[in-house]
């Protein structure tokens, strides 16, 4: 598997923003009063772009690759269409820059700021156009695709941070666990070599009688509680963890209650990371144990792997102590990015070339906007997600207040042709980003109080919209609403499949790299026992001649042995 990338998750979704943004635009010109394709020609014509948009889409979800300067040559070519389908105003002109944001998202993602060359292209080739046909350039229209690199750039920024926290606290766990599986391989030919051991002392003991060398320390023991003591710094055996809460159970005054556990004997030496010792400890105070309880590891091969599972059967009961390390959520939250996006769209309806809603009704929710995007982006670094519910209703309060606010106060309610403006419409998308994104971490109740919170702004916005008032003007603005809530859906599944398989990926190398320190501490043990053996060998040639024949000929007996029993044979 290849590793991850930061704008992975945008990649996945540019697809679905193509058709988001295209197709949402050849609605919009159809459909709404404000559009330009006004006559049979151009809605024909809105219906081949339509078509082109449906075979980059599918051209996009076939590969991963960039492909920007097709995609680019492509965009202009439609900006430079639409550019002559538009007439000298605002509403009609506008449509033009939409299918642009989905390559200015995803250039923004890869690139970071240099994708701002994208809109500064496009619209340099609108303002040839409009020049020619003596129509004003409204560059702030160009802001559409500047959000869209601003806001892919964001994403790949809160991926790679949060990606960049998560591998530190990994790297820390990791090391850990490296120590842990060398010392439980180290432990594992200790206890699997134990006869080895006995023997080797046994044969050395033999030569130290013999009084040709001086007294050797008490190698088994010795070695034996040395690795104990390593291996006891780092993790608990069973034995240990079992007696002490045998101990401390057993110390109530109710002596019905004392319990004895015996444990398979094999099963001692399992090790138990802290974690697991307090699940333990939880689960057999819960149960009501009395008299002699039987104990042994539900699954043997699991039981026995570095950092595994290390479920366990007392008496019929299964008792679950699952890896006390935990896998880590390698996905990063996409809220500071919609906050950031909410930002943008508030802020568009206060020019002039649109409703020209003042700043004293702006600030109170770009406030709001603003200070939830810090908070999110602050909560995001720390905890790798912010609380949904909260994100829920800063949002909402910011939409809500906006639409009241807006609809009092805008200047340009209508067009010159008395079509209705709804610049609720725009911070709505911000609501519907934040509630897409936030769904799967909220229970039934609170995602249908969302949900109606969304029927609430467009009620509000419906009712104090300033007449007359163009219900077909009103839908063709909410299917931009409803593609938000598309787009943000599959973004929020893109970056959870992308957090899927970075950690999948992480697994297979931490795997690899625990066995291969599991096998080092067990090709360690081995050279220390090994080692021990050639010396013992060594001194018993050297001590030939003053040991007695038949001591020397037990001795080699007993070295031979030991040899035996540590090949196995």
């Amino acid at each position: 598997m290849k590793p991850r990338r930061a704008y992975d998750a945008v990649v996945r979704t540019r697809a679905s923003l193509t058709l988001i943004e295209g197709l949402g635009s050849r609605i919009h010109q159809t459909v709404s009063p404000r559009g330009a394709a006004n006559t049979p020609r151009w809605r024909l014509l809105a219906l081949g772009s339509a078509v082109l948009d449906i075979a980059k889409a599918r051209r996009l979800a076939a590969t991963d690759d960039f492909e920007l300067w097709p995609r680019l040559v492509l965009d202009v070519a439609d900006l430079a269409v639409w550019s002559f389908a538009a007439h000298d105003d605002t509403d009609t002109s506008e449509d033009s820059v939409i299918p642009g944001v989905a390559l200015a998202a995803e250039a923004g993602a890869r690139l970071g700021p240099a994708a701002f060359v994208i809109p500064i292209v496009n619209a340099s080739v609108a303002a040839a156009i409009r020049h020619a046909r003596g129509h004003r350039l409204r560059l702030e229209q160009f802001s559409w695709q500047a959000m869209g690199v601003t806001g892919g750039w964001m994403l790949s920024v809160f991926a790679r941070r949060r990606r960049t926290a998560l591998q530190r606290e990994h790297d820390v766990d990791l090391r850990a666990q490296l120590q842990g599986a060398e010392l439980a391989g180290l432990h594992d030919v200790v206890m699997t070599n134990e006869g080895a051991i006995d023997v080797l002392q046994r044969a050395t003991a033999l030569i130290d009688l013999g009084g040709g060398a001086p007294r050797r320390r008490d190698f088994a023991g010795a070695f034996k509680a040395d690795v104990a003591a390593a291996v006891r710094s780092h993790a608990t055996y069973l034995r240990d963890a079992l007696m002490v809460w045998q101990t401390r159970h057993n110390m109530q005054p109710e002596l019905r209650r004392t319990v004895s556990i015996d444990l398979v004997a094999e099963a001692g030496t399992i090790l138990l990371d802290e974690s697991q010792v307090a699940s333990l400890h939880g689960a057999l105070d819960s149960l009501t144990l009395a008299g002699r309880v039987h104990i042994e590891p539900a699954d043997w091969l699991t039981a026995l792997r570095p950092y595994g599972d290390r479920d366990l059967l007392v008496g019929d009961v299964r008792v679950a102590l699952p890896n006390g390390t935990g896998e880590r959520m390698w996905t990063f939250d996409a809220i500071p990015t919609a906050f950031l996006m909410g930002i943008g769209w508030t802020l568009q309806p206060m020019g002039d070339h649109r409703e020209g809603v003042p700043f004293s009704a702006t600030a109170v929710p770009l406030s709001i906007g603003v200070g939830a995007t810090i908070w999110s982006a602050r909560r995001v670094d720390r905890d790798g997600i912010a609380s949904p519910r909260v994100a829920l209703a800063l949002s909402f309060t910011s939409a809500l207040l906006y639409t009241v606010a807006s609809n009092r106060t805008m200047r340009h309610p209508h067009t010159e042709r008395l079509i209705s403006r709804y610049p609720w419409t725009l911070p709505l998308q911000g609501y519907e980003l934040v509630r897409s994104i936030t769904g799967p971490h909220l229970e039934q109740l609170d995602r249908r109080i969302a949900a109606a919170g969304t029927a609430a702004v467009i009620v509000a916005g419906w009712t104090l919209a300033p007449r007359p008032r163009s219900l077909r003007a009103l839908a063709a603005e909410l299917q931009w609403t409803a593609g938000t809530v598309i787009g943000a859906r599959q973004l929020r599944d893109a970056i959870q499949q992308h957090a899927t398989e970075v950690a999948s990926l992480m697994r297979q190398n931490d795997e690899r790299d625990i066995a291969i320190a599991y096998r080092r501490g067990r090709a360690r043990a081995n050279t220390t026992i090994a080692a021990a053996v050639a010396d013992a060998r060594r001194i018993l040639n050297e001590s030939k001649a003053h040991l007695d024949p038949e001591l020397f000929a037990e001795a080699r007996r007993r070295l031979q042995s030991a040899e035996l029993i540590m090949s196995g044979r």
